[in-house]
C-alpha cells in the first residue's frame, strides 16, 4: 500500500531534471520502505479455549520498539546520505546501494551565522527548559 501511494507520484515536468528528481525520490521512498521492512518482527497470538493455543495467528509487525528501530535505522542512513548530480537522461548513477539515502542539494548549517540567508545561527543561544518560561 505504501509503495502504491508513494510510487504513484508522477514527475513534475518532462525534462531531464524532473526525471532525475523523480528517480531520487523513488529511490529514497524505496530505501525508507526497506528500513521499515527490516525493522519488522514476527508477532504471534494464540487462540483457543482457556488459552489452549489450538490456533496460532502470526504476522509481521513493528512491535513495541519497531517504530524507534525503524527511525534509528533511517537516521543512520540520513547521516551517511550521498549527494547525487543529474546525468544525461535523468537517470541515477548505478553505484548507489538500494539502502542508501540520496540528496541533490546540501542543507544549510543553521548552527553557524549566515548573513546571506538571514540566519543568526544557533551557537551560543541559551536554551530554556519549558518550566523556566
Amino acid at each position: 500500500m505504501a509503495k502504491r501511494f508513494l510510487q504513484g507520484a508522477t514527475p513534475l515536468g518532462t525534462g531531464a531534471t524532473a526525471k532525475f528528481m523523480h528517480a531520487v525520490n523513488m529511490h529514497n521512498n524505496r530505501a525508507g520502505r526497506r528500513a521499515v521492512e527490516q525493522s519488522l518482527t514476527l508477532e504471534c497470538k494464540c487462540h483457543g479455549v482457556s488459552g489452549s493455543c489450538s490456533v496460532r495467528t502470526c504476522w509481521r509487525g513493528l512491535g513495541a520498539s519497531g517504530p524507534s528501530a525503524a527511525g534509528s535505522r533511517l537516521l543512520r542512513r540520513y547521516a551517511t546520505a550521498a549527494e547525487v548530480r543529474p546525468r544525461s537522461g535523468g537517470r541515477l548513477p548505478p553505484l548507489y546501494h538500494h539502502d542508501n539515502l540520496l540528496y541533490t542539494t546540501k542543507s544549510p548549517d543553521y548552527c553557524l551565522p549566515d548573513k546571506k540567508r538571514g540566519s543568526l545561527g544557533t551557537i551560543g543561544r541559551v536554551v530554556r527548559q519549558r518550566w523556566d518560561i
